[in-house]
């Protein structure tokens, strides 16, 4: 049986994509949908996204990275998992993404090369879909790409307590949506090196469609973090 990330590139991203295509509600063309605006302007009320060198992972249709690109300046770098929306970002919106899970990705490692070189990275209701073999891995390799100084922005599921539903498009492949207790934006802030520079938390079911018995699994968190040059933590002094 496939691990997840190769079940999701082989099969759920595309499939999703395809789900997407048929809404009619969804905006097929060159416009910036309604929650990578939501994003936008969160993010911009504590940057200035101009000239920045973004990296959104699991950025789909690519749509926020190409306005970024367009309208401020920025070098944007994209990673996502469906081939499809990767060949729609590149006609509607002329960003080349590179078609991997992040774990699959040429970014994914631990080296000179790839070190401390993002200002802005943004993973949107990414993090959770991401197995749990590889999730401290990828946590800390996107610190190691971020620049000090530089914010990572994070929508996800933001329960009390931690748990995990199978995903109801594909039953019986061990794919799994994971909900850290306060989101995955935690690992984070527990380190002492980053700070919360802004954060929209609420209870909603805009993202999920089927109800899982536990009111606590609509709790959605919006952050953006802050990675400090230097150590949280207060010095104490010994008591000799």
């Amino acid at each position: 049986m496939k691990t997840q990330d190769e079940f999701y590139l082989a099969n759920e991203s595309n499939a999703f994509y395809e789900r997407w295509l048929e809404n009619p509600k969804q905006p097929k063309g060159q416009l910036l949908r309604d929650s990578k605006k939501q994003i936008l302007n969160q993010i911009s009320e504590c940057l200035d996204v101009n000239n920045l060198k973004v990296l959104e992972v699991g950025c789909f249709i690519g749509d926020l990275l190409g306005h970024l690109k367009v309208n401020h300046g920025c070098e944007v770098h994209g990673i996502e998992s469906s081939s499809k929306a990767c060949q729609h970002a590149m006609e509607n919106f002329d960003v080349k993404l590179e078609n991997a899970t992040f774990a699959a990705s040429s970014l994914f490692k631990l080296s000179e090369d790839n070190h401390e070189i993002f200002d802005l990275i943004i993973c949107e209701d990414v993090l959770s879909w991401m197995s749990r073999d590889q999730i401290l891995p990828i946590l800390g390799v996107l610190d190691w790409m971020l620049t000090s100084g530089g914010s990572i922005f994070i929508r996800d599921f933001s329960p009390a307590f931690g748990f995990a539903y199978e995903n109801h498009h594909c039953p019986g492949q061990n794919v799994y949506n994971f909900k850290q207790p306060g989101g995955h934006r935690q690992f984070f802030l527990n380190t002492g090196k980053y700070v919360e520079t802004s954060s929209y938390i609420r209870a909603s079911g805009q993202y999920q469609k089927i109800d899982t018995g536990r009111p606590d699994s609509t709790i959605w968190a919006d952050s953006l973090i802050t990675k400090c040059q230097g150590a949280l933590h207060p010095i104490l002094p010994m008591d000799m």
